[in-house]
């Protein structure tokens, strides 16, 4: 049997956190290809992560640190044509790519230009606070096939004027990912890193702001943590945006002056969602405070617009950049036990790889011509 040739693009350690669930299930008729695209000072660390999975590298793509506006520009130029040389070498089914990045943005305009089907994944989402709000949807009407992670995305895919016969919604991939997890314990943890943690804890991402670089969203919430007692802080590390810098020199000034903060910058997705297990608060304005942390029953203060427009349970509660309205709504939160309820969860059970690979075993090359969808 010839089996389906899909190559998949993955720009992150987060993205490819979620694709390995596709790249690890068995198929009889499908074959996957890896390639994976990483900046400069984030090489080993993401060539590290794939190899521990055991997934089979079939080309890398390094680029340089994204530190400003420019340099993100000639990543999207360099990508374009690493990628054009990829689709000349060698011929593919499929194109499989998650997300929003402006790293899968430039190769899936490549992909176009040969006339590959592009699969894409995650589609239909809102973010109005990200720069990635425009690559997302660019990359759905690239796309020929799309699977969404709940009935709203796959409603504004079609309403994009993609063929309903081609939006498929079989739920998140970062659920599927927590609920396989094998999680550590606070001690287990406490041991991996070397401190011990007070009884209240909580676990702080903040990324750059990239639909408006002038917004510090780190310098309000650091200025509200500083004033609570008796609480163990986790920092993760921004992305690798234009302003990730700034956030780390911020990260680090404030650690050094508080015993009671910890700053990991290396950090597995198993220890990294077990500290989310444990954490009484996930703060910040990261994605897996709407999606990982809900379904593991942890509250969630979500800081600016980053993720606005984003579904999420009532646990998630939203804050204004400001220093008082930050501080107030912790209190608040730490002093409640605020209860999740999946009864309404938008993104799925945690079987959606499953799903999508069959789905994609069963698509044919007389489906591949686009025609826009009117709704009527």
């Amino acid at each position: 049997m010839k089996k389906i040739k899909i190559l998949v693009f993955t720009s992150s350690r987060a993205d490819f956190s979620l694709l390995k669930y596709i790249l690890l299930s068995k198929h009889q008729s499908i074959k996957f290809y890896l390639v994976i695209s990483s900046p400069t000072n984030s090489k080993k660390q993401m060539i590290d992560k794939v190899n521990s999975e055991n997934i089979k590298i079939y080309e890398s793509i390094i680029i340089k640190n994204p530190s400003n506006n420019n340099c993100r520009l000639e990543n999207i130029n360099f990508i374009f044509k690493k990628m054009g040389g990829i689709f000349k070498r060698h011929k593919f089914d499929f194109f499989l790519v998650l997300g929003d990045r402006y790293e899968t943005f430039a190769a899936v305009i490549s992909a176009n230009n040969f006339q590959i089907p592009i699969i894409h994944l995650s589609g239909g989402l809102l973010s109005f606070g990200s720069h990635d709000e425009f690559y997302r949807h660019a990359i759905t009407k690239l796309a020929t096939f799309h699977f969404t992670t709940s009935e709203n995305s796959k409603k504004r895919v079609i309403q994009m004027g993609e063929s309903p016969k081609r939006v498929f919604n079989y739920g998140s991939l970062g659920v599927e990912a927590t609920k396989k997890f094998n999680f550590f314990s606070k001690s287990q943890i406490q041991r991996r890193f070397n401190f011990k943690l007070n009884k209240i804890c909580i676990l702080v991402t903040v990324h750059p702001n990239t639909s408006d670089s002038k917004i510090k969203e780190v310098d309000p919430i650091l200025k509200a943590l500083k004033k609570l007692n008796n609480v163990s802080i986790i920092f993760t590390s921004p992305n690798h945006d234009p302003g990730f810098k700034y956030i780390v020199v911020k990260l680090k000034k404030f650690i050094s002056m508080h015993r009671n903060s910890h700053y990991l910058d290396k950090i597995s997705d198993e220890e990294y969602l077990s500290i989310m297990k444990f954490s009484n608060l996930v703060l910040g304005n990261s994605s897996s405070g709407i999606y990982q942390a809900p379904y593991l029953g942890v509250p969630t203060l979500n800081i600016g617009n980053r993720q606005e427009g984003r579904e999420s349970p009532k646990s998630v509660i939203n804050s204004k950049i400001s220093e008082n309205d930050i501080y107030i709504k912790c209190i608040s939160i730490l002093n409640k036990n605020i209860q999740v309820n999946f009864k309404n969860f938008p993104y799925g059970k945690g079987n959606t790889s499953e799903k999508i690979i069959k789905k994609i075993a069963s698509l044919h090359r007389a489906n591949y011509i686009k025609k826009f969808y009117d709704l009527k």
